[in-house]
């Protein structure tokens, strides 16, 4: 039905239905890859190589990202909802697509013993973006049960982006990625060592957990709906198990991140009362496959399955320095999209997304 408004006492934010597949599929992935894996015995890796390329190209994570210039492209409301924003969305996204293939041609191709810093640093960007839209969407769930934040749950939402950064990076820098592994998870610069022993992830958890309780004893105090109850929930557990054994965690993260993405760009697509462009919600879907099957492509390229059939230079290794900017482009262009702050740009994106 065009142009309504969708409110719930359970507040779900898209539909039970789509809600709980965004949650529970992504853990599923997870949880049956590392069956597999435990099935067959230490030392394999393909159960896990397979669950980290489902989760960046079927669940989305990073198919996603051209989903961003499709909603500008068909809904030009998106592009220009305050003066001097098309200008800022085009050289900006420009400037940001440019600067990232230079990085990351540098580091991995004039000087590959360096390729893992140009992949730290795409990182620290993604998960700041996999941070910031758990808050977004943290607060779409209180604006769909029409439950305001408490102060206390707006301290935390305030304060959650920096401080899971934070742990995130230090995680995956300063400790080893295993108990029996002397590695970390990423190494920016050749030859790097942890600088902490595995001992600290466990005093990392006791620090999360605890302030896991005090964040959830501040917003349950409230009642939240059951959407936005379970939504926190999963989350924390998600964060936790990335912090616990990063791939796995990611895994589960980069898979809610991607599928959140799906439903909001369907949303933004569909039709609403005053659009000149009719899109029903199959066509919406139907565009939105359409734009991220080059990416797909060029992704199944360095799947597991192309292994020893893909020879990973040249052209392919491009393809994929393209794609790697093109994500970053699509941070910048996102981090303006969803100015909610900002007034004009809110009424804009909280009426395409059916509010």
């Amino acid at each position: 039905m065009i142009g309504t408004s969708r409110t719930s006492p359970s507040g779900w934010l898209f539909s039970r239905n789509a809600d709980l597949s965004i949650l529970t599929l992504p853990f599923l992935l997870a949880l049956i890859t590392f069956a597999l894996e435990r099935a067959h015995g230490t030392g394999r890796t393909v159960e896990r190589d397979y669950a980290l390329y489902l989760s960046q190209f079927l669940l989305g994570n990073t198919t996603h990202v051209i989903l961003t210039f499709l909603a500008f492209g068909v809904r030009r409301d998106l592009l220009s909802p305050v003066p001097g924003q098309k200008g800022i969305l085009v050289m900006g996204s420009t400037g940001a697509f440019a600067a990232s293939f230079a990085l990351f041609w540098v580091t991995s191709v004039v000087f590959p013993h360096w390729a893992e810093l140009g992949i730290t640093i795409g990182f620290i960007f993604a998960q700041h973006h996999r941070l910031s839209q758990i808050k977004g969407i943290w607060a779409l769930y209180s604006l769909r049960a029409k439950q305001p934040p408490s102060p206390g749950e707006r301290v935390v939402q305030n304060n959650f982006v920096a401080i899971m950064l934070l742990m995130l990076v230090m995680r995956l820098l300063l400790f080893p990625r295993a108990s029996d592994v002397s590695s970390a998870q990423l190494t920016p610069v050749p030859g790097f060592a942890p600088l902490l022993g595995y001992w600290g992830v466990y005093v990392m958890l006791a620090v999360f957990a605890a302030g896991a309780v005090f964040a959830l004893r501040q917003i349950f105090r409230a009642k939240p709906s059951r959407a936005k109850a379970l939504y926190l929930c999963a989350h924390v557990a998600a964060l936790a198990l990335t912090l616990y054994i990063p791939i796995w965690g990611l895994v589960v993260t980069s898979g809610i991140h991607g599928l959140e993405y799906y439903f909001l760009t369907a949303e933004m697509l569909e039709t609403r009362d005053g659009d000149e462009r009719k899109i029903t919600r199959t066509l919406a879907w139907t565009l939105m496959v359409l734009s991220m099957t080059p990416l797909l492509l060029v992704g199944s390229l360095q799947a597991p399955f192309a292994r020893g059939l893909v020879n990973q230079t040249g052209l392919v290794h491009v393809g994929l320095i393209t794609l790697n900017a093109v994500v970053m482009a699509h941070y910048f262009a996102d981090a303006f999209l969803y100015r909610l702050r900002l007034p004009a740009v809110r009424k804009v994106v909280l009426r395409r997304l059916g509010f």
